[in-house]
């Protein structure tokens, strides 16, 4: 099976999203290291978790929904114009 040219735009993309996702959990005042994410994701009473949850992760997951809905609407908006 041969990979198209535009198929290698998105796995590139997708893993830039990835890379940058994984970086603003990571970084902050408050430093969490890569290898120790999985113990600090485990270890609720420590004050990194509650950075990671309480702050971190929903901001990450804000900025992918307003992301997602940014797209949604340009898309929609081209629908209704009929703009290729």
């Amino acid at each position: 099976m041969k990979i198209t040219r535009p198929y290698l735009w998105l796995l590139l993309i997708l893993l830039l999203l990835a890379v940058a996702a994984i970086w603003s959990l990571l970084a902050g005042e408050v430093e969490i290291s890569l290898f120790n994410l999985w113990s600090v994701w485990n270890t609720p009473d420590s004050l990194e978790h509650n950075v990671l949850m309480q702050l971190r992760l929903p901001r990450l997951l804000l900025a992918f929904s307003v992301g997602a809905s940014l797209s949604l609407a340009g898309g929609i908006l081209q629908g209704i114009y009929r703009n290729p």
